[in-house]
């Protein structure tokens, strides 16, 4: 029983996200228990309070996309589209194209970049956390690590092993 409604849980959320969920699947039916506690994952990795919108999505896309290149970084995409951040300024974030993004915006690329590569930048975190207050910089943190998290889990079940044609426009309503 449990399993039939986790099942239609994930179709409806397949339908929401407009990507495949197979992931989940195999998640649920190994053990209910471990999706209700990976499901705890998900208000942390939408939360946002301080950082604005725009940032916000900038980061979860940069982050998402350094990670995969195929259901993840559409379910993104997608998302941010929903919210109006205009295809112009995701194609930036995903082709690197700092120059074509506002200096803010372009600076949290840069920041997702150096962290994938485990690098560090203070003069970076500290232009950033002006641009966005300290709680708006935390925000930025938890958008980044969180928007990792689903994409290595994935792969680590064998769920990502190829890249796709990124639709940067998405008929999702708001």
């Amino acid at each position: 029983m449990t399993r039939t409604l986790l099942h239609r849980f994930i179709r409806r959320q397949e339908r929401t996200l407009d990507a495949p969920l197979h992931y989940l699947r195999e998640i649920a039916d190994s053990s209910p228990a471990a999706f209700f506690k990976f499901a705890l994952l998900v208000p942390l990795g939408t939360h946002r309070r301080f950082l604005p919108l725009e940032a916000w999505h900038v980061a979860r896309v940069a982050a998402t996309f350094a990670e995969d290149c195929g259901t993840c970084a559409q379910i993104a995409l997608n998302l941010a589209r929903r919210d109006r951040i205009s295809p112009s300024l995701l194609r930036a974030v995903i082709s690197g194209n700092d120059n074509a993004l506002p200096p803010p915006l372009a600076d949290i690329n840069r920041f997702v970049r150096l962290l994938l590569r485990r690098h560090d930048d203070p003069l970076l975190r500290e232009r950033l956390v002006s641009h966005f207050g300290r709680n708006g910089f935390i925000e930025l943190g938890l958008v980044i690590a969180t928007s990792r998290f689903i994409p290595g889990l994935k792969r680590a079940l064998g769920h990502a092993q190829s890249c796709a044609l990124l639709r940067f426009e998405t008929s999702l309503a708001a």
